[in-house]
Order: C-alpha cells, then structure tokens, then sequence
C-alpha cells in the first residue's frame, strides 16, 4: 500500500512537473513576441520587406474556410497600403485534389492584387515548415506574418528563431465556434514548436531554391491566368479541373490561318503557354500564333465561366 502511494505521489509530482513546464514554455513565448505584434498602420512605415506570409487555414467548399478569408483580407489590405510588397501564399497542397495555396492565390487576384506579386509555397505543411521554407527556399530575411492572434506568438517565436526578422498582424475579425479547443491545442503546439525550434531540422519537404525576385508566376503549377486587356484585371485559378478542361478545350481543336482583325480582349495564359480571346455575340476566338480557333459559347462555357 506504501509503495502504491509512492508511485501515485510520484506520478502527480510528474504531471504537475509537466504542466509547469508547458505553462512555462507558453508565457515565455507570448511575451517574447508581443513586442512584434504590428498594426495595419504601423506595417506601412516598415521598408524592406522581402514577403507577406500568409499561412494557411484550410478550405471549406472549394473556397477559404472563414479563418482563411481574414487572413487573406488582411494581406490584400497590406497590398492595397503597398503595392510593392509580395504576398508568400504558404499551406497544404500535398494532395492532388487539397490545394490550399492556389486557392489563396485566386481570392487575393480576385480581389485586385496582381498575379505577378503573388508567390506559392505548396509545401507548407505546418507553422515550422512555412516558416523555414521561406527563409531557406525562398531566401526571405524581413516578413510580415499574418495569422489570427492566438497562432501568431507560435509563428512569430519559431521566425525568431530560425534569424528572421518578422512582424505580426493579428487577423482576428470574429471569434468563430471551437476557438476554445483551437486555443488548448495551440498551448500544445507552442511546447512542440519550442524544442523544435532548439533543434532547428529541416521542413518536411525541401527543394530548389525560388527567388522572391522577379515574376510570382514562376510559383504557379498548374494554371489558368486571363488578364482583361482593356482594363488590366485579371482572374487565376490553379483548380485540376477547370485547367485540365481548359487545356483540353484549347489543345483539342483545329487552329486556322486566317485570324480575325480584331483587338483580342484578353489574353490567356494556360501553364505557360499564351492565347489570345476575342469575344463576339455569339462566338469566341482562340488565336494560338497568328491561327485560330474559332468555338460557339456553348462549347467555350469552361473559359467564359472563368472570365465572368
């Protein structure tokens, strides 16, 4: 009976040790990036930057889950302050049909920011992973992190560690059901993040160096891009399905000499290669060099659904 007494004392003393620990970790992280936390205002005085992370957070019918949405709403803005910054699109795309970064890139095109200035990481698989990658694969010193506020101490500590200079904007617009047990979770992640970050190992998924110099498109696998030539806007859409039925629709017809004298309306980049549409009452041209490829609106729907 003594030694059972023992062992519980002992098994409490364990637990209780434990919890101090992760009570620790905890405070010591928020309170080591509280000081990094930046306003919308306060991120404009900043020079320098090398990208705008955005991290991922899941879908939900095809599209950004809520969380998602704040987050991106809050890069666009920061965009919209600086159109010399660079957004760094980071989720989960390990999947053929779970595609979070194409995803991401879409909502902020669809809401004015230029393809060019919007870099992918399909490889960011957790918080530690965005964050290595983009100081390893993408060569980023100075970012601006944005994620919702209890997330943001993690992502912001394990920059630190890995030598970036980072700065967090809190996206948190609502408090959405289940915060609760997302708020647990984090306090566990916090602890497995922070002895990660002592040991600093490598992202899951490595790969070639992707300058944030020069072109974001080159981030860009597979894709649809069409820009409206007379106004300048531009729709993307990196969805299997709608691409493959794209490249289907433009690489299955007959191309002929003859072209039309038109101004084409858009341009249409289909994973690399360039179309030029013209848009008549009834008909849409292709122009694939200097040959066309004349379709009836029925059967160019997959790219005039795109263009609406």
């Amino acid at each position: 009976m003594g030694k059972l007494k023992n062992l519980l004392k002992l098994f409490i003393s364990i637990i209780i040790f434990g919890c101090s620990i992760v009570l620790a970790i905890n405070i010591f992280i928020i309170s080591e990036t509280r000081h990094s936390f930046i306003s919308l205002y306060d991120a404009k005085n900043l020079s320098d930057v090398d990208c705008v992370l955005v991290l991922g957070a899941g879908l939900k019918n095809g599209g950004p889950s809520d969380m998602l949405k704040e987050r991106l709403d809050k890069a666009v803005s920061l965009y919209n302050d600086n159109n010399n910054l660079l957004l760094l699109m980071s989720g989960d795309h390990s999947k053929e049909y779970y595609d979070e970064v194409n995803v991401m890139k879409r909502y902020a095109v669809i809401n004015h920011v230029p393809s060019s200035s919007i870099f992918m990481d399909h490889a960011g698989l957790s918080t530690y992973d965005s964050l290595k990658r983009a100081k390893d694969i993408f060569g980023a010193k100075k970012i601006i992190v944005v994620t919702q506020g209890y997330h943001l101490s993690r992502a912001l500590y394990i920059a630190s560690s890995l030598g970036l200079e980072a700065y967090g904007i809190d996206a948190t617009e609502k408090v959405y059901p289940g915060q609760k047990s997302r708020d647990l979770r984090e306090v566990l992640a916090r602890t497995k993040d922070f002895f990660k970050s002592l040991f600093k190992p490598s992202a899951s998924i490595t790969g070639n160096i992707i300058s944030l110099d020069g072109d974001g498109n080159k981030t860009n696998d597979n894709y649809v891009l069409i820009t409206n030539n007379k106004t300048g806007s531009e729709v993307f859409t990196g969805s299997r399905d709608q691409v493959n039925n794209v490249f289907k629709l433009v690489s299955d017809g007959t191309y002929f000499e003859e072209t039309c004298d038109g101004n084409p309306d858009y341009l249409m980049t289909v994973n690399g290669n360039k179309y030029y549409l013209e848009v008549y009452d009834d008909e849409i041209h292709i122009i694939l060099n200097g040959k066309e490829l004349v379709l009836d609106k029925g059967e160019a729907k997959v790219i005039l659904n795109l263009i609406k």
